[in-house]
């Protein structure tokens, strides 16, 4: 308190108070607050009315699931407040294709990031709740058709950043509140009739629906289009790599060995058949781009 009062009394106050910047200030940021307390809602409204219907035991299972489900975002998590920022100045600035070669690449990432995620948890999804307790491996399916959500929410790419950085926040605002209604509507009428499998897939179809429909916004808006046929050598090596991780899951499943070393060895197959795979079909120039930027960093 010493040193701010000391800091702060050599500072000149402003003879008044920029009205039009306040309210600027106020525009952009009341639909940034609603945004993100609709994202707040959205996580919650699945188990809220999972707790209304069904047991305690139900619910806690779930949870779980949603916990899991949730690392499929996990790249794109870590790769949005980076590109943020570049999406706005970008903007600023006028540079229509480089701002559209940004989108396209980052989506890329975001689905080669989600694919391997969700190959994992597809594949060892039982090995995975299994951590947590045997009685959570009852969990599977929902744990399945979460992760089916999460990864149509990656393979959209960062659309609703991409309208909330070039000034189309209040096309994001309408966007996210038709998911809260819809993820709501789906859950009162799918979680009496299917319980746990209810809940994951009301959330599930409610994240595809409106992220499908924000792709077609930034097309319509900008003219870009998420995905080019550069996408297809990533997906094809990741998709190699994963039928060896089923392969050796089911090896070693049979064979008896407990989840730790299932996982451990399927992961590790997993990471090698994927590094040849790469290798032998080839990364495009934006790929290795992103490469060394990652690894200077």
């Amino acid at each position: 308190m010493l040193f701010l009062a000391r800091r702060y009394q050599h500072i000149e106050q402003p003879g008044g108070t920029d009205i039009g910047t306040f309210k600027s200030y106020l525009q952009l940021s009341i639909p940034l607050f609603f945004i993100v307390a609709g994202y707040q809602l959205l996580g919650q409204t699945d188990t809220i009315v999972l707790g209304y219907f069904v047991s305690e035991k139900e619910v806690g299972i779930y949870s779980v699931a949603a916990k899991v489900s949730a690392f499929v975002m996990l790249g794109p998590e870590i790769l949005l407040p980076i590109v943020a920022p570049l999406f706005s100045e970008l903007n600023e600035r006028g540079e229509r294709s480089s701002l559209e070669a940004l989108f396209s690449t980052v989506t890329k990432w975001f689905c080669y990031s989600a694919l391997i995620i969700f190959a994992f948890i597809a594949v060892l999804r039982t090995e995975a709740l299994h951590i947590f307790g045997h009685a959570f491996t009852a969990g599977t399916t929902t744990l399945l058709i979460l992760a089916l959500g999460q990864l149509a929410n990656a393979l959209t790419g960062p659309t609703g950043v991409l309208l909330t950085m070039t000034g189309k926040q209040k096309w994001e605002v309408g966007n996210i509140s038709a998911l809260v209604l819809l993820n709501l509507v789906l859950n009162i009428w799918l979680v009496p009739r299917m319980g746990n499998s209810g809940a994951a897939l009301a959330t599930a179809i409610s994240i595809t629906v409106i992220n499908a429909a924000k792709l077609i916004q930034v097309y319509q808006i900008y003219g870009f289009r998420a995905h080019n046929l550069k996408l297809v050598k990533g997906v094809v090596a990741i998709g190699a790599a994963t039928l060896i991780t089923y392969f050796i899951r089911n090896l070693l499943f049979g064979a008896g060995y407990n989840p730790y070393i299932i996982m451990s060895a399927a992961v590790a197959g997993f990471i090698i058949m994927a590094g040849i795979a790469f290798w032998l079909l080839g990364l495009e120039s934006e790929d290795k781009m992103v490469l060394v930027a990652l690894r200077r960093r």
